[in-house]
């Protein structure tokens, strides 16, 4: 299986031959997911970019793109589930890099499941709710961003047998991790009271999914956050 430098992460390009690159780093197919992750939480910027816009076949394009980063994750997992047996000799547990691609999966499923809604219904931003509501997806992004570069570190600190100063810098990683998650907090409660101002103005059913939608933003970063602590585990074995 091949990969290729997509910004400062790998990417995988092809569902054959996953043992070969085992063989080299079984890190990297975890990286490769996370990667993928991250690309569909930063997507969502443009789409919703062209919701504000009401431009909607910018966003049915959009979402198309997430769709095919959702796809490509799913090979990649598969992949990595197959071949990921037991007697696989591996630097870190078994059990955390599943749990760490089970999270990285949410992260995936749940800006698919934000883009997918919110074209279905053809929900629109309130124009007083634009400017918070924009603030609360990039931060919660900025999380999604943070969780992958302290991915990116797996194969500096497994050669480093997870000691030295390779584990300093995850762990303050980390912790900027969970700044930019408190953040989101704030910006969430901040989006939900300029909404709670204005919901009488807008169809309830609307303003249900909106309420909906802002829950799910808030969940990348959540999902992000966990990612960050199931990397904790990995540094402390």
């Amino acid at each position: 299986m091949e990969f290729h430098q997509q910004g400062n992460a790998l990417i995988m390009s092809s569902s054959s031959a996953i043992f070969d690159i085992f063989a080299k780093s079984p890190l990297k197919p975890l990286q490769a997911h996370m990667e993928l992750a991250h690309q569909s939480c930063l997507a969502l910027q443009p789409f919703f970019a062209a919701v504000i816009a009401q431009d909607w076949p910018s966003v049915e394009k959009h979402f198309a793109h997430i769709e095919k980063l959702e796809h490509d994750a799913d090979d990649i997992k598969r992949s990595l589930k197959l071949h990921l047996t037991k007697d696989l000799f591996l630097p870190v547990s078994r059990n955390n890099i599943l749990q760490l691609l089970c999270i990285q999966e949410e992260l995936v499923n749940r800006a698919e499941d934000i883009s997918g809604l919110t074209l279905g219904r053809q929900l629109l931003i309130p124009a007083p709710l634009t400017d918070i509501f924009t603030r609360f997806l990039n931060r919660c992004i900025d999380a999604a961003q943070q969780a992958n570069q302290a991915t990116l570190e797996l194969n500096e600190l497994a050669e480093t047998g997870f000691q030295g100063n390779a584990t300093k810098i995850v762990a303050q990683m980390i912790v900027k991790l969970d700044e930019i998650e408190r953040d989101t907090d704030q910006l969430q409660v901040a989006t939900r009271k300029s909404l709670a101002t204005i919901e009488q103005d807008f169809p309830p059913i609307d303003i249900i999914f909106l309420y909906k939608i802002i829950d799910w933003i808030g969940e990348l970063a959540d999902f992000a956050q966990s990612a960050g602590a199931r990397l904790q585990l990995l540094i402390a074995r």
